[in-house]
């Protein structure tokens, strides 16, 4: 399927920085990819927007050119993107669904995020394996598609360990736990990373009792900068919906603080979570 507008405008606009950067160094393709240790085809068909670059891309080139605002990850503090990773970011969000990606911008400005999920772990916690096993599910999904999508899911996880990360509220619906995804050791490795997440001090996670409650019909993310909604994405069998209409926000922040007065508490959650790892899905 051909890139929409809006999308090749970001393929493009990557293209044309990389031509001009290699230009301004006077290197031929070929020496390009002799720098970045991938193949002369992969640079030519970026730069022709044949393909789009990714975000490891973008972090190589910034590496080699050093670009304005680029600084390496540590292990005690996350880097800083340069012109190619802030670029790559933009088509990173190709990789979303459509439907998807205006939410994206608010997750990654808001202050607080309020998650429901009754079908799933939630995207921003899932686990490499988890989360492929996920998408893997999509219909006539490729396992290019797959990778790609992964990687972008992946990649939201990187506002949770910035400087100055978001509180983030979690309800998941019971039944969540007892539901396998991929494999029993899959299952198990996430519900245990759920549990390490959740004694992070800007997260909290409850477990919602399998009962009828106030959002039997679907998941919810709703983002709020400082207390006020800015967006919401509601989930459904069509990829869902991303809206800003304050009486939808209203509403779900409402139903939100309902159901977090029917659910267990952070610590009882977590002790179950713990609990129905080991025995249920124990992989010895």
């Amino acid at each position: 399927m051909p890139a929409k507008p809006k999308d090749q405008d970001a393929i493009a606009a990557f293209a044309d920085e990389l031509k001009a950067w290699r230009a301004a160094r006077g290197w031929t393709q070929g020496q390009l990819a002799a720098e970045t240790n991938y193949s002369e085809q992969m640079i030519a068909q970026v730069e022709t927007s044949r393909k789009p670059a990714t975000m490891q891309m973008g972090t190589v080139l910034d590496r080699v050119f050093g670009t304005p605002g680029f600084t390496e990850a540590t292990p005690d503090k996350p880097g800083t993107p340069g012109t190619f990773m802030r670029l790559a970011a933009r088509i990173r969000k190709l990789s979303f669904p459509v439907a998807f990606r205006p939410f994206t911008d608010a997750e990654e400005e808001a202050t607080t995020l309020l998650i429901f999920e009754h079908a799933f772990f939630p995207g921003l916690f899932q686990t490499e394996n988890y989360a492929r096993a996920v998408l893997e599910t999509h219909p006539h999904v490729t396992p290019e598609q797959v990778a790609e999508r992964l990687a972008a899911r992946l990649s939201r996880q990187a506002i949770l360990t910035r400087s100055t990360p978001p509180r983030v509220w979690v309800i998941l619906s019971e039944p969540v736990l007892h539901f396998m995804v991929g494999s029993p050791e899959t299952t198990q490795d996430q519900l245990m990373h759920m549990v390490e997440v959740s004694r992070r001090p800007n997260i909290a996670v409850q477990v919602l009792p399998a009962a009828l409650h106030a959002a039997i019909q679907g998941s919810f993310h709703l983002a709020e900068v400082d207390g006020v909604g800015s967006a919401v994405f509601i989930a459904d069998a069509t990829d869902g919906r991303t809206t800003q209409d304050p009486v939808t926000l209203n509403g779900l922040s409402d139903r939100f603080r309902y159901l977090q007065s029917e659910a267990m508490s952070p610590t009882a959650s977590r002790e179950l979570l713990e609990k129905v790892a080991k025995p249920e899905w124990k992989t010895e």
